[in-house]
C-alpha cells in the first residue's frame, strides 16, 4: 500500500502522534507504559493502532518498535490484575483489518522509522 499524503492520512498521523505523546508523557497513561516497558525492555517507541472497549476489559493493539504487534487485554473489573499481553506477527495486522486500519498501520510504520532515527543511536 502506498501512502499519498491525503487529508485522511494526515488525520490518522495526527491521531497516532497524539496517542504516542500521551503514552510517553501523560501521568494517566503511566500504567500502560510500565506494562509495555516490562514486556518489551528494548522498546523505544509504540503506537496505538486500535482500541476496543469491551464490558469486562479494554483491548489495545500496539505497534512496538518496527517489528512487533502486541495485543493487551486490561481488566475493567479488577484493576489489580496484570494485563494479558500477546505478540502477533506484522502480517496479522495487514490481513485481519480493513483499509483504514491498514493505512494507519502503514503510517505508524513510517513514524517508527522516524523515531528510530531520533531515539536509537
Amino acid at each position: 500500500m502506498t501512502l499519498r499524503g491525503s487529508w485522511r492520512e494526515e488525520k490518522l498521523r495526527g491521531k497516532l502522534l497524539a496517542f504516542r505523546e500521551a503514552l510517553f508523557n501523560n501521568v494517566e497513561d503511566r500504567k500502560m507504559l510500565m506494562w509495555l516497558m516490562k514486556a518489551y525492555p528494548d522498546m523505544y517507541t509504540a503506537y496505538l493502532l486500535h482500541w476496543i472497549p469491551e464490558q469486562g476489559e479494554d483491548i489495545y493493539h500496539y505497534l512496538i518498535n518496527a517489528d512487533k504487534i502486541c495485543i493487551i487485554e486490561v481488566s475493567r473489573v479488577d484493576p489489580k490484575l496484570e494485563p494479558i499481553i500477546e505478540d502477533y506477527p506484522l502480517e496479522f495486522y495487514k490481513k485481519e483489518f480493513g483499509k483504514e486500519d491498514r493505512i494507519q498501520f502503514e503510517i505508524a510504520q513510517e513514524l517508527v522509522k522516524s523515531d528510530f532515527k531520533k531515539y536509537v543511536k
